[in-house]
């Protein structure tokens, strides 16, 4: 059994226009003030029987501080260029967690589990008039997320590394109201890990989507 946990959230945020709108800033500043926390961990299972399994634990004090930043620009009619940043500071306090050999860890000051401290993107558009009725546009984006581990053990098996992926994508939108593009995702076929967990005797990890490419069609009335 468990407790339900308990956030207090504090936010303060701005929005932020120059430039005949055509720049558009948004930032907000957090503190999550969290009380019995529920994060996956390990514990010794009892004898007779042997090894270590997962369990949903309260953290009695946690807390994450953080900002986060996105703009816009469209210097002209056809291009715009969007980006974004996320920072969180997570620690956890009065807390000691089982590793996944069942050794106990002091796990105060250490980061939440699955909380990277930076993730961003970039994204660029251009768009072009091909005639009075069709527009053609071409655009892609970087996508960044920073290192975290999977446990308050912070165990090397359960690191899970940053990464970084890049996606495409051409089309052409009608005046009619129908558009049709290409995409392509993760196009460098980028390797990386979204999570990973203790089963057993052996560690396992879900795989990020690989390079994928597709069709998008669509019709607005």
């Amino acid at each position: 059994p468990v407790k339900q946990e308990q956030l207090t959230s504090y936010e303060v945020g701005a929005k932020f226009a120059a430039f005949d709108r055509t720049l558009r800033v948004n930032s907000s500043v957090f503190f999550y003030d969290y009380k019995d926390k529920q994060v996956y961990t390990y514990f010794p299972l009892p004898a007779p029987l042997a090894g270590v399994s997962s369990f949903i634990s309260n953290v009695p004090k946690s807390e994450i501080r953080g900002f986060d930043v996105d703009a816009s620009w469209t210097p002209t009619r056809h291009f715009t260029l969007r980006g974004a940043v996320t920072y969180l500071d997570s620690e956890a306090k009065a807390f000691a967690a089982f590793d996944g050999n069942g050794v106990i860890v002091e796990a105060n000051g250490k980061d939440l589990p699955f909380a990277p401290k930076w993730s961003g993107n970039v994204d660029a558009e251009y768009r072009m008039d091909l005639n009075d009725a069709l527009e053609a546009y071409v655009g892609g984006s970087v996508n960044y997320t920073d290192s975290s581990f999977q446990d308050l053990a912070e165990q090397p098996k359960g690191f899970l590394p940053s990464y970084t992926t890049i996606d495409l994508r051409l089309g052409v939108n009608a005046t009619a109201g129908w558009n049709i593009g290409i995409f392509g995702r993760n196009i460098t076929d980028k390797d990386y890990w979204t999570s990973s967990f203790k089963a057993g005797d052996e560690y396992s990890r879900y795989m990020g989507t690989p390079r994928t490419y597709g069709v998008v069609a669509g019709y607005r009335f």
